[in-house]
């Protein structure tokens, strides 16, 4: 971690420490990290001047965005990236989502993986290095685009040394005879089963615009996608869309996918959508503010929406 990150996490953990009155527990949950970093963080604040009584630095309007989200849905993880005028939410987003996933990778520790191109472009700068013992588990099959979609635990293996465990079948299936019958599968029952004792799930968050990754790839047609949106859909995680109340939304001739569904979702561990854009601020409203996910990885512009 550079010298510039390392003073903005110790000013987020100073902040939440001395002025939110926050044990350190509480903010290792809070910013994803373990609680001996959130001890290290507090030292560095006293050392460099960050902290004397108070914190002597201006909060950064970062950590304004992240408490209000904390207050206003039930998300165990908030992180806030600030980005330049001309730089896209997504790319912002994936810059934090890098962070988030190098601190987050410990020996011995299942993480479960989606697909999405702002996911797949947090994988691709995340740190390198070897983690002895991680495991990383496909939570969706194969998207027919497999190179851009899917590609992302396989990148994360590749980073980290870590063993990738695939679900050997497609994303969609159809008809639902077709899906029950690979779902049945021992080798597909023995890879869902793993996905959901994961510690940790990174998915990003799908819209339900004519520019949503799923209609551009050609796994939704534009006229489906305009049945779910008159259906009432907001937005999709995993191929699963739902509503504004985060309850599923099917229509004639969509077919289900194969992988952890949106209950499952709800009863992980945890589940951190790294995800930005104004078309997807509805849709990542509905998933934190449902349970579908646990926490949020986004940009200021983002953050600013959802509070909005």
């Amino acid at each position: 971690m550079d010298a510039a990150a390392l003073d903005e996490q110790a000013t987020r953990a100073a902040f939440l420490y001395y002025l939110r009155g926050l044990n350190q527990e509480q903010i290792a949950r809070r910013m994803g990290v373990s609680r001996s970093t959130v001890s290290r963080l507090l030292s560095h604040a006293r050392e460099v001047g960050i902290v004397e009584i108070t914190v002597t630095r201006p909060l950064p309007e970062v950590a304004n965005l992240e408490a209000g989200l904390h207050e206003r849905f039930p998300l165990q993880v908030v992180v806030v990236e600030p980005r330049d005028e001309d730089e896209p939410p997504s790319r912002a987003a994936a810059r934090a989502g890098a962070r988030f996933l190098s601190r987050r990778a410990r020996a011995g520790g299942v993480v479960g993986v989606g697909w999405g191109l702002t996911l797949r472009a947090a994988a691709e700068q995340v740190v390198r290095g070897p983690v002895p013992g991680l495991t990383l588990v496909d939570v969706v099959g194969r998207p027919p685009a497999d190179d851009s979609l899917v590609a992302v635990s396989r990148v994360l293996a590749r980073a980290w040394g870590a063993e990738a465990v695939p679900i050997p079948a497609p994303a969609f299936a159809a008809p639902e005879r077709v899906r029950q019958e690979l779902l049945r599968n021992p080798v597909v029952k023995r890879a869902l089963a793993r996905a959901r004792e994961a510690d940790l799930i990174v998915v990003s968050v799908g819209g339900v615009d004519e520019e949503a990754t799923l209609v551009r790839e050609g796994v939704v047609s534009s006229a489906l996608m305009a049945r779910l949106r008159a259906a009432g859909a907001v937005g999709d995680l995993l191929g699963h869309f739902f509503d504004a109340s985060g309850r599923e939304v099917q229509v004639r001739g969509l077919a289900s996918p194969i992988g952890l569904g949106l209950e499952d979702l709800r009863s992980a561990r945890l589940v951190v959508a790294v995800a930005a854009g104004e078309a997807k601020v509805a849709a990542i409203r509905a998933a934190a503010s449902s349970g579908l996910i646990g926490g949020l990885v986004t940009d200021e512009t983002t953050a600013r929406a959802l509070l909005g």
